[in-house]
């Protein structure tokens, strides 16, 4: 009960957004992801500060995808109980 409780917290602090880069080769595709200063906020461990470019900061996705997966893989536990009671 408590994971399911942490994970509706989580999925309630994303804000996903889309976004076009302002240059490279992928600067006219439409992206989708999370502002990383927003994601810091909540889960600073999941963004990363490159100190040699002037501070950018970017989304470990691969943390936030293993995240990610938990929550689904929770919602898919209790959906399953809900559908055992019926």
């Amino acid at each position: 009960k408590e994971g399911d409780t942490t994970v509706s917290w989580i999925l309630r602090e994303l804000r996903p957004v889309s976004f076009k880069l302002k240059q490279g080769a992928e600067s006219k595709n439409l992206k989708f992801g999370f502002v990383a200063q927003e994601l810091e906020q909540t889960f600073p461990n999941m963004v990363h500060t490159d100190t040699h470019h002037g501070g950018t900061k970017s989304v470990a996705y691969q943390d936030l995808i293993a995240v990610l997966t938990l929550s689904a893989q929770l919602q898919y536990q209790a959906l399953s109980r809900l559908q055992a009671t019926l």
